[in-house]
């Protein structure tokens, strides 16, 4: 699931996993799967998240930032 949303495996799923409420699961397979870059994806991610209609409004910029320290540092990767 990594390699389809966040690798090389397909560069049209990528592009799509890319845009909108998708970057959420984006993070969250890397930090499960245990991306080799997963603090690069994080600035990649956080940056196509702050440009989405998503993060328009405050509460759903501070998720965001509450998603990703909790993934740093309570979820361990499974692989």
């Amino acid at each position: 699931m990594d390699s389809l949303l966040n690798g090389s495996l397909c560069s049209e799923a990528k592009e799509w996993a890319r845009t909108g409420a998708s970057l959420v699961n984006c993070l969250i397979v890397a930090r499960l799967a245990g991306h080799p870059d997963f603090e690069a994806l994080v600035v990649e991610l956080t940056d196509a998240f702050k440009k989405s209609i998503y993060s328009k409004t405050e509460p759903n910029m501070a998720e965001w930032d509450k998603l990703v320290a909790y993934l740093r540092t309570e979820v361990q990767p499974l692989a």
